[in-house]
């Protein structure tokens, strides 16, 4: 299981998608996750996964 962190926040009303960060483990993305949301306090940080089987075409 690949784990994503995206950030969510909207632009003149329509939703933007970014990927900040990708990998398959824990303890990397959760490090990852508490170092973006110190730099990035007023962003909405989540943690998204993904199979590893995923068809992404």
């Amino acid at each position: 299981m690949i784990k994503l962190i995206t950030p969510r926040f909207f632009r003149q009303q329509k939703p933007i998608f970014q990927l900040a960060y990708t990998s398959t483990d824990k303890v990397k993305v959760k490090a990852k996750l508490a170092e973006l949301q110190e730099q990035f306090p007023r962003d909405y940080w989540r943690i998204d996964k993904l199979s590893l089987a995923s068809d992404l075409d």
